[in-house]
C-alpha cells in the first residue's frame, strides 16, 4: 500500500469513528475537510499526524457552530492550522505535533518554546481567539505547564469508543 493509500484509509477510518454520532450537517463538514486534507496530501503539503488531529478540532469547532476551513492561508507567507468563523468573530487554531527535528534533539525544550513564540507572535495578530493545540505528551514536556492568556490550559482527549473530542480545562499556572 502506498503512503498516499495509507492515508486516504486512515483518513477514512477516522472519519468512521469522528462521525458515528454526529449529525448529518457535520458528517457532511467533515468530508469536505476530510476530501481537502486529501488532495493537500497529494500536493505534500500535509501529514497524517498532523492531519488527524487537525480533523479531530474540527469536529468539535463544527459542533460548537464554527465554519472551519483547513490549512487557511492569512496572506502571502502564512496558513493556519484551523482558520473557524462564528458570527463576527473568528479563531485561529495551531497545531503542535512535538515533532522536533534531528538538529535539535540535544536542545528539545528550547526548540519547542521557540516555536511555541513564534506560532503565538505570528497567528495571534489575525485572530479574535488563538488557540495552540498540544499532543498531552507535548504537555509532559512543560512539566504540565502551558501559555495561556487566561492562566489555564486545554486539553482534549479522543474516546474511542465513540471517537468525540471531550474537552478539558484544567491547570491553573
Amino acid at each position: 500500500m502506498s503512503n498516499r493509500q495509507k492515508f486516504e484509509q486512515d483518513l477514512t477510518v477516522l472519519l468512521n469513528m469522528l462521525t458515528k454520532d454526529a449529525e448529518l450537517e457535520v458528517q457532511s463538514k467533515l468530508t469536505v475537510l476530510k476530501d481537502w486534507l486529501i488532495k493537500l496530501q497529494r500536493e505534500n503539503v500535509v501529514k497524517i499526524n498532523h492531519s488527524v488531529m487537525e480533523l479531530v478540532c474540527a469536529k468539535y469547532l463544527i459542533q460548537k457552530g464554527y465554519d472551519v476551513q483547513l490549512e487557511y492561508p492569512l496572506n502571502e507567507l502564512l496558513t493556519c492550522d484551523l482558520y473557524a468563523i462564528k458570527g463576527l468573530g473568528n479563531e485561529i487554531v495551531e497545531i503542535e505535533t512535538g515533532f522536533i527535528p534531528p538538529e535539535n534533539a540535544l536542545a528539545p525544550l528550547t526548540y519547542t518554546s521557540a516555536r511555541l513564540a513564534s506560532k503565538i507572535i505570528r497567528y495571534s495578530s489575525f485572530a479574535g481567539k488563538f488557540t495552540l493545540v498540544f499532543r498531552r505528551i507535548t504537555l509532559c514536556l512543560f512539566h504540565g505547564r502551558s501559555l495561556s492568556r487566561r492562566g489555564t490550559v486545554k486539553t482534549g482527549k479522543l474516546n474511542r469508543s465513540n471517537a468525540s473530542l471531550t474537552p478539558t480545562i484544567k491547570s491553573r499556572l
